[in-house]
């Protein structure tokens, strides 16, 4: 599988590091939690999107090699 940073946007690695600097100013497990979500369903979203593209990849290359 892809390094995780290879699949996050720009936009997803900002802000997964703004949520890691949350959680250091978290006053309760409540909000830690809830940080931890919002990272972790970033990161799905991200590989679910990386395995989609390796799909319409996958389905263009062998579009083209039925073609040739």
């Amino acid at each position: 599988m892809c390094q995780m940073d290879e699949i996050l946007t720009e936009e997803e690695q900002a802000l997964i590091k703004k949520l890691k600097m949350a959680m250091l100013d978290a006053v309760s497990t409540r909000e830690l939690k809830f940080y931890k979500k919002e990272m972790i369903r970033i990161k799905d979203q991200a590989k679910r999107r990386s395995k989609i593209m390796d799909r319409i990849a996958d389905h263009y290359q062998t579009c083209n090699h039925s073609l040739s």
